[in-house]
């Protein structure tokens, strides 16, 4: 239940860390980006990419922490996972993005915004897993 509940805060947090930049300074990035070539944005790309992936990312993620931490408990984790799930992003985006001719500053935002949401995320899944934020008891859940 942990590894849920982990999973399921990673995914919220990563999409906050993306709402903030996305209202802060990635809208108008992007909208930017398109317009250049009269494009629309992919929405339904996206939040199909999103809902299919994140949650998922997340728990399988937060398995990984506990994984981790019951063979080497000291082990920095945070920072191969962060990689491990940046780089192929970064890597995809980058393409996609090359092959739509879209700018290297979307590009390189882009890339950022998901290192830090990676970074923020998964330090919060692992921070559960060690038992640092306790998960909900049946008593307060509902």
């Amino acid at each position: 239940m942990t590894i849920l509940f982990a999973g399921l805060l990673w995914a919220i947090a990563y999409g906050l860390a993306w709402a903030v930049a996305w209202f802060a300074f990635m809208r108008a990035e992007w909208y930017g980006a398109l317009a250049v070539g009269d494009r629309v944005m992919p929405w339904a790309e996206i939040w199909s990419v999103w809902a299919v992936l994140n949650v998922p990312l997340g728990v399988a993620t937060a398995a990984y922490f506990r994984q981790r931490e019951r063979r080497i408990p000291k082990a920095n984790t945070l920072v191969p996972v962060v990689l491990v799930l940046w780089v192929p992003m970064t890597v995809g985006m980058t393409a996609w993005a090359w092959y739509e001719s879209l700018s290297l500053t979307m590009i390189a935002l882009d890339s950022a915004v998901n290192l830090v949401g990676l970074a923020l995320a998964s330090q919060l899944a692992r921070s559960v897993v060690r038992g640092r934020a306790p998960p909900p008891t049946a008593s307060t859940a509902s």
